[in-house]
């Protein structure tokens, strides 16, 4: 929670944009016995922009169980694993 007391006089409302807009999440995520990074982009022109790597960190092609969540919902995969990650 960021109150505006904590603020600092440096931020300004341009940054707050910036912050709420767009943003980047690098997770480890273990779903079904498999165990990869997802790369999650978020900004507000072009929505949730996903992928995927191995532990070591090289490209892999989108996990089933990925594939089978964005087929039996209608909400970006980027925002269905956001979600899976905050009730963790």
């Amino acid at each position: 929670e960021i109150r505006p007391r904590d603020w600092s006089s440096d931020v300004c409302s341009s940054d707050l944009e910036k912050i709420i807009y767009e943003y980047s999440l690098d997770v480890d995520i273990e779903r079904e016995g498999e165990k990869v990074r997802a790369v999650i982009k978020y900004n507000q022109y072009d929505g949730y922009d996903v992928h995927f790597t191995d532990p070591t960190g090289h490209p892999i092609d989108k996990p089933e169980w990925a594939d089978k969540m964005e087929e039996d919902n209608e909400d970006p995969l980027g925002y269905q694993l956001e979600e899976l990650l905050s009730n963790d």
